[in-house]
């Protein structure tokens, strides 16, 4: 048998809407006689006047109908009643005062009856204060807990601002959620003891291990999207040592129009812990470039490639040309894309020469994004002539095929292990920005190249590696306690390039801003922490020696090279005084022709006279 609110709850939100429907009308159809009724009593001391029964009755038909026609023509019976707010409030009052001034207007030119005036005014007092309540009740008894109140997981929010109260709201106004807030945590002292929709602000976040065992927390919501790495480090150690659930908001670039959602809630990622300050791109300049454009992507099916295509599409593109030899996820970007911009898939070998100067006849590239590379270091250690096959010929070639047909732009994506090379894909990215610096001293126009380290969960890389070894709980391997890295998220990476590509003029190297180098080791215990294990206790780290090609850290630019500042402070414009070698586009094509014909101990020595601190021989 159901209790009167319970029962009150499945008659007004949990029946057919057309029945939900029903019974509101039913609700105000009782409502607005009281509420005449009240009108009449409390102008008449309680009793009413027999010469005025008469204008009663009229006056409560023509109230009653009016309601009922105006309610339907407004929409006000498709409200839904638990997110009732004062927005509705206000709608209410506009629909009541129109009804009770026609009525009054009616009455006045056609003298149906006479009343005081004061039945007007005292009658819209009390339908707007009934009808209003009553709505505002149903809304609180969903909010109100339910005899299941101690089976509800026990939240406590850290941040007490716009992200934190719009996610306490929801939690509030959502029993269905099983869950109950318990409170808030926040550094701003103001804040500090004061309640947001009757929740407390307990403390600061240092508070967080004494707040969670007196409450009785069963998880922590981290709310606060505009967090930075340090801050979110912070708030994550505190959250580790109560041994507590943690999950937070998405960042200020993932929030959709700007708002929090209970359903975006998700797990703290390495990323959030790894992230940067806030970066900002000039939309309009990017539009300009852009817009309107055919807008070639090799490599379009890896990670940095696929990413680029959906920046790209945001800018109003004529077209994108998506070109890899991965028929499998090339599809797959092709089913994402195709509904959303003019997308046209390429599978083949950038080699094929034929065939590319066929696409650029038909198809017309106006800029091209150069991502296409193999990019292991191992694996390209094992295989050198698959480094220069596969990452330095398309380069030459596509380059050649950009200059024969006047390309507006070519953006050559480069990494931080072409400086000082230390193994043979760190060699192949190195050889193809000087093809690409040779552009620039022959006076081409258009070339440039962006460089970078590496970027956070992209295909095979350690982050990905990690997981699925803390999943197995297998040991972490690691080459060297020392071993670090720079890292930016896929996002970042991408926005940054496009943003370099509209600041790019003739022969330009750019280099992205990539912080402060991060310690493999220390990585890899917060991956495991926030897998909710313990290093070596639950998942071992182990170590090993250098792999061949291997450094224990990388450099962002050459002792040599100047940077400069440019207009967007997460980007560096990148001067070379070196010169290339004087045969250099010679030796460029035999290094390639001795890769095919695997003649590796000459194609090495070639590499060393155009890269001198290579400086690498076949035995080694």
């Amino acid at each position: 048998m159901k209790y009167p609110p319970q029962l009150l709850k499945f008659l007004l939100f949990k029946l057919p809407v057309r029945c939900r429907k029903i019974i509101k009308i039913m609700i105000d159809l009782f409502i607005i006689p009281v509420s005449c009724v009240l009108s009449f009593w409390l102008r008449f001391e309680w009793v009413i006047d027999a010469e005025y029964i008469h204008s009663f009755l009229i006056f409560m038909g023509q109230t009653l109908i009016m309601s009922s026609l105006a309610f339907q023509i407004f929409g006000a019976y498709s409200e839904m009643w638990v997110y009732w707010s004062f927005r509705d409030l206000k709608r209410l009052i506009y629909i009541h005062t129109g009804i009770v001034g026609v009525i009054y207007i009616v009455n006045s030119l056609f003298h149906f009856y006479a009343l005081p005036r004061s039945i007007y005014v005292l009658y819209w007092v009390l339908a707007v204060v009934f009808l209003s309540s009553f709505r505002m009740a149903a809304r609180l008894l969903m909010i109100v807990p339910s005899n299941s109140e101690n089976h509800r997981r026990r939240i406590l929010i850290v941040g007490a601002g716009e992200s934190g109260e719009m996610l306490a709201r929801q939690i509030l106004n959502h029993p269905d959620l099983h869950s109950r807030v318990m409170g808030f945590l926040d550094d701003d002292p103001v804040k500090i003891n004061r309640t947001i929709h009757g929740l407390k602000v307990f403390g600061n976040i240092e508070s967080l291990p004494a707040v969670v065992p007196d409450k009785e927390i069963d998880e922590i919501i981290i709310a606060i999207p505009s967090a930075n790495s340090k801050q979110m480090q912070r708030i994550v150690e505190f959250c580790e040592k109560v041994k507590v659930p943690f999950k937070t908001t998405p960042g200020l670039h993932e929030l959709v129009r700007g708002e929090v959602s209970y359903r975006d809630i998700r797990q703290v990622r390495i990323e959030d812990l790894l992230g940067r300050e806030p970066y900002v791109i000039d939309h309009e300049r990017l539009h300009r470039l852009l817009s309107g454009k055919t807008i070639m992507v090799t490599g379009a099916a890896g990670s940095i490639g696929s990413e680029l295509c959906r920046q790209i599409q945001r800018f109003n593109p004529k077209m994108i040309v998506a070109i890899d030899k991965d028929e499998t996820r090339l599809f797959y970007l092709y089913n994402e894309m195709k509904h959303i911009c003019h997308f046209h898939p390429i599978v083949m070998q950038l080699q094929n020469t034929d065939k590319l100067s066929h696409i650029f006849k038909i198809l017309g590239p106006q800029i091209i994004f150069h991502a296409a590379a193999y990019k292991h270091v191992p694996c390209m250690e094992w295989y050198p002539d698959e480094a220069i096959v596969n990452n330095f010929e398309p380069t030459i070639t596509l380059a050649n095929m950009a200059n024969e047909y006047k390309i507006e732009k070519f953006i050559q994506i480069s990494t931080d292990k072409a400086v000082n090379p230390v193994n043979m894909m760190g060699v192949s990215k190195r050889l193809c920005e000087l093809y690409i610096k040779h552009f620039t001293e022959l006076g081409r126009k258009g070339f440039i190249v962006v460089r970078f380290g590496n970027v956070i969960g992209s295909q095979g890389s350690v982050f990905r590696i990690f997981e699925k070894q803390i999943q197995l709980r297998q040991p972490i391997t690691i080459t060297h306690p020392r071993m670090e890295r720079y890292f930016m998220s896929i996002v970042e990476a991408c926005s940054l390039v496009l943003e370099a590509a509209s600041l790019g003029k003739a022969g330009c190297t750019f280099l992205l801003n990539m912080g402060e180098p991060i310690k493999i080791l220390n990585l890899a215990k917060q991956m495991i922490y926030l897998s909710g294990l313990e290093p070596e206790k639950d998942v071992p780290i182990i170590f090993s020696d250098l792999r061949p090609g291997e450094k224990l850290g990388e450099k962002l630019w050459y002792d040599s090279e100047i940077r400069e500042k440019t207009e967007n402070p997460k980007i560096y414009k990148v001067l070379s005084n070196g010169k290339l070698h004087s045969n250099f586009k010679k030796i460029a094509f035999d290094i390639i022709k001795d890769a095919h014909q695997l003649k590796y101990k000459t194609m090495i020595e070639k590499i060393n006279q155009l890269i001198p601190e290579y400086n690498q021989s076949l035995s080694e």
